[in-house]
């Protein structure tokens, strides 16, 4: 059966204490940070530079990333997610890309192509 890959979002209380719609100067970090598929010896392990080993490790390496850059910036602004999630979603596409696509367009050139709908690259 394959692993399931979970995100998990983590949700920051504000110092000044105020409530949506109203202007929040800083967050900070939640007290306890868990993500229960990822044992904490391996949290340990990834916090210090381990590379991930597994799509979960994977997900937490990246989760840790994007937190660290988001609690940089200081505060939580509709601007810097905007940043984080235009540059995870580059990061895919370049991805797909440079290592999916050729990747896929060697085993259609091996096995052949499943489409036989007009349109379809030859």
């Amino acid at each position: 059966m394959p692993s399931k890959v979970l995100l998990v979002a983590e949700l920051y209380r504000y110092e000044d204490g105020g409530s949506r719609g109203e202007r929040r100067s800083q967050f900070k970090r939640p007290e306890v940070i868990r993500m229960p598929y990822i044992e904490e010896k391996d949290r340990k392990r990834l916090d210090g530079g381990g590379n991930p080993e597994t799509p979960g490790e994977l997900n937490y390496a990246i989760t840790r990333l994007v937190d660290e850059y988001l609690m940089r910036k200081g505060e939580m602004r509709y601007a810097y997610l905007n940043e984080v999630l235009g540059a995870m979603e580059c990061a895919k596409l370049e991805l797909y890309r440079r290592v999916a696509a050729p990747y896929e367009d060697q085993k259609i050139a091996e096995h052949g192509d499943v489409y036989v709908s007009p349109g379809r690259r030859e």
